[in-house]
């Protein structure tokens, strides 16, 4: 390693050995990183989609060993009755439409099934069926995934019809919020999110139809579809249709995308057994359903391809998944079907279909903005046609009247009211940055108590193609070729500090000089869920670094193993660092055993900074001795994993 950083991560003092030791990948674990980095090469896809993708899928199918508490007699009833799949008895077809297409009664009547099957527990039953151990292995990372859920909606829609007979479940198409991004817009700016939707604010949902649910979202994180990502969906050759293993397949990619949605809401959604607790779940599985029977239509019409018997090739999969995922294998809590039975066609010819969504609908008779009724009916008063597409509307002013929040978020192309009271009320800042509020739950019990923090320390490297508008002055002339930050300007410190040119997300865009990196810590110990913080950075310096404080599970009640993951705003991928006994650190997997010798855990974050706090003649400054892990988001253009598999 170069020199310069060598003196940056060579620490001081050495750890007891037994303290923090770095551990290797589970075999499954590995497998699965293996099929990503041979499909996914890193240039092509944001780094923290691949890590996390594994991340869950182990913790996800581990889970139930680990910990899992004893089902109630009241859910035992309730699932033995939820398994039973029944055809309709004479039903008309259910037409399913987009979220925002939905009439103001069909939405009231909707958020009032949705709190009655809330208020009478009868949803919580539905969220401990998703995290059922006969379902972990089949339901995600494989062919089983979309019959599973699909048949998993269906049964929620029935429930929700007790209460409401005709009513369907719509979904909800992200391509209107990834068409927001490329407005410059972020995620507070669709409508989605306000009091006559899905609710919203700060990381705790406050406000809307399910304000008394407790759900924790925070938006941002992982990749949210656009139009051209969801044309690749339809974009592949009769052999990667029907012939080639499932990770190469346009269902395997759905997936995929799938797995970014949920890192983008963020809160509940990020941890999969939590996940179903946010309606929002389902609206999203609902669009992925869509977007299934989009695929088996079209590949049938385009390649002849029966979807009712193009069982994808499963060969690439590890031995225990091929077994889950044979399409003869039972379709876990809704037995006796299999596998197959779940691509059935009879789904959606006898019991229910789509209406398309305004994304997929041609507007061309229509010119921009117009407000003839026709148009209205084909685009939504939620969106508007322009040329010859459905676009979200920018929203006036008299939007954040109904916003469940007065935050309206800087963005390069909106002006801001510079009169209104801004951020902070009463002492409390609620939108400046709002800090990540993690749930705190240890095997079942949410208490801060049951974790301890640790530091973490963040390397951060200025990426490639930034440009921020401070340049220099030559000659009475403002040179705007390079702003006076960018390392370019000094050959050697670009040449110490490579950073190479990763897949992103989408909509990576910067929009000012702060960054940030988040840093991820799960417990491989416990049902946990997982610990997310932020670290922000001045993006402009060619090299940064900065602390973060991690919560990990307590270790004084035993040995815990963690994972710890990192990645920048645009979702490239962080290299960890291990420190060995010799002080020196090296590339590591980023999974530790923890116990309880070591010295730098803090009750809270500031107790570890006090740990670290020295003072040299009054000048106080943080020390590095307790550090066992230091990120290297250096852009890098390969899987640091890579190396260990």
């Amino acid at each position: 390693m170069a020199f310069m950083l060598q003196l940056i991560i060579v620490l001081y003092l050495g750890l007891p050995a037994e303290a923090v030791q770095s551990i290797d990948y589970p075999v499954e674990w590995k497998k699965c990183l293996r099929e990503i980095r041979n499909e996914i090469p890193v240039d092509k896809e944001g780094g923290s989609l691949t890590v996390t993708t594994c991340l869950n899928q182990y913790l996800f199918s581990n889970g139930f060993k680990t910990w899992h508490s004893e089902p109630s007699s009241d859910y035992k009833t309730f699932s033995e009755e939820f398994c039973q799949v029944k055809p309709p008895d004479g039903e008309p077809i259910r037409k399913r439409k987009e979220y925002r297409m939905l009439s103001k009664d069909e939405k009231t009547r909707f958020h009032s099934a949705l709190n009655k099957i809330w208020s009478n527990g009868t949803y919580d039953h539905i969220v401990r069926f998703h995290a059922d151990s006969s379902a972990v292995p089949v339901a995600h990372g494989g062919p089983g995934f979309q019959p599973w859920h699909r048949i998993y909606l269906m049964r929620l829609e029935d429930e929700l019809r007790k209460y409401e007979p005709d009513l369907t479940f719509p979904y909800w198409d992200c391509r209107v919020e990834a068409e927001l991004y490329e407005e410059g817009l972020g995620p507070h700016w669709s409508k989605l999110w306000n009091n006559g939707y899905a609710g919203y604010g700060a990381d705790i949902v406050t406000k809307g139809p399910f304000k008394d649910w407790q759900l924790r979202r925070r938006f941002g994180d992982g990749n949210l579809p656009n139009r051209k990502r969801v044309e690749r969906l339809f974009n592949f050759t009769k052999e990667e249709v029907t012939s080639l293993p499932y990770g190469s397949t346009p269902f395997g990619l759905l997936e995929r995308i799938h797995n970014s949605i949920h890192m983008w809401v963020g809160g509940d959604m990020v941890y999969i057994s939590l996940a179903p607790k946010d309606p929002v779940f389902f609206l999203l599985h609902c669009f992925i359903d869509y977007l299934w029977e989009s695929m088996r239509t079209y590949y049938k019409d385009k390649y002849g391809v029966n979807p009712a018997e193009n069982f994808p090739n499963i060969s690439t999969l590890s031995s225990s998944a091929q077994v889950y995922h044979n399409k003869s294998s039972p379709l876990p809590g809704f037995e006796p079907l299999t596998l197959l039975d779940g691509y059935s066609n009879q789904w959606t010819r006898d019991v229910y279909s789509y209406e398309s969504s305004p994304m997929d609908k041609d507007c061309s008779e229509c010119s921009d903005n117009d407000v003839r009724k026709n148009c209205i009916d084909i685009c939504g008063r939620n969106l508007k046609c322009r040329n010859g597409k459905c676009v979200p509307k920018l929203l006036v002013p008299t939007f954040f009247d109904e916003f469940s929040t007065e935050h309206r978020p800087p963005t390069s192309r909106v002006r801001r009211d510079t009169t209104a009271e801004d951020h902070c009320h009463g002492g409390v800042c609620d939108f400046a940055e709002p800090s990540i509020q993690n749930d705190f739950m240890w095997n079942g019990d949410d208490d801060t108590n049951h974790f301890r923090w640790v530091p973490i320390k963040v390397l951060n490297r200025r990426p490639l193609h930034q440009k921020y508008n401070t340049y220099a002055v030559h000659d009475n002339h403002i040179d705007t070729s390079n702003d006076i930050f960018d390392p370019v300007l000094f050959p050697p410190l670009e040449q110490e500090l490579p950073a190479g040119d990763p897949g992103t997300y989408d909509h990576c865009f910067v929009q000012s000089v702060q960054s940030y990196v988040v840093i991820r810590s799960d417990s491989l110990s416990a049902v946990s869920s997982p610990q997310i913080e932020k670290c922000p950075f001045s993006g402009k310096y060619a090299f940064d670094t900065e602390y973060a404080y991690l919560a990990v599970g307590n270790p004084q009640q035993g040995p815990v193993n963690v994972s710890f993951i990192a990645y920048d705003q645009c979702g490239r991928l962080c290299t960890p660092y291990c420190r060995q006994p010799d002080s020196q650190f090296k590339r590591c997997t980023g999974l530790f055993q923890l116990d309880g010798s070591y010295d730098g855990y803090g009750d809270n974050p500031s107790q570890v900074i006090a740990k670290q706090l020295y003072t040299t003649d009054g000048l106080h400054d943080l020390n590095d001795d307790n550090v066992f892990l230091v990120f290297d988001c250096d852009a890098s253009m390969e899987y640091y994993f890579d190396r260990f598999l």
